[in-house]
């Protein structure tokens, strides 16, 4: 069911893209390709999410965050997945410059709201990756890829600077 969906909107959006990876736009060179199984970005007062290409030079485009020192619900960026069961691995980069107390992660969940992946971004100062490996069992048809702050109270959610992400990928764990 989501798998047919998801392979459906790729060949009306990227004929040619067919179904090479499991995140789509994971280097967010394609900010003109949104909703669907592609990013949704939400409209969340005191974030600002912009596709932006001043990151670094060999990066290309990455995906911007700025937080503007203010209590925030959420990122407001997220993407549906289509993931048959297994086992797979998750990678990101980024450059976290958040004044927060929590980290940033990316949580992966079935569509029926089951938890089963969360990558905490390290905050090192540099463009750093990170990865981890998960597992899909066979009761989740679909899933949510969801870039979360792990913030747990209202004083944590206040954020003041910049995230930025870039090479957001899901491939087969080896």
């Amino acid at each position: 069911h989501y798998a047919e969906a998801r392979r459906a909107w790729l060949a009306t959006v990227v004929p040619a893209h067919a179904d090479t990876t499991f995140v789509f736009d994971g280097t967010f060179d394609q900010s003109d390709l949104q909703g669907g199984y592609g990013w949704r970005i939400d409209d969340v007062p005191g974030v600002v999410v912009e596709y932006a290409s001043d990151a670094r030079q060999d990066r290309g485009a990455a995906l911007s965050l700025e937080f503007a020192d203010r209590a925030v619900s959420s990122t407001g960026v997220r993407q549906m997945l289509a993931l048959p069961p297994g086992r797979y691995r998750l990678q990101s980069a980024a450059l976290d410059q958040v004044a927060s107390e929590r980290p940033f992660e990316w949580r992966i969940a079935c569509r029926e709201g089951a938890p089963i992946a969360r990558l905490p971004l390290e905050r090192t100062g540099a463009w750093a990756t990170q990865s981890m490996d998960f597992e899909v069992p066979p009761d989740c048809a679909g899933q949510s890829l969801v870039l979360a702050n792990a913030a747990r109270s209202l004083a944590e959610k206040r954020m003041r600077g910049r995230l930025l992400v870039d090479d957001v990928r899901i491939i087969l764990a080896p």
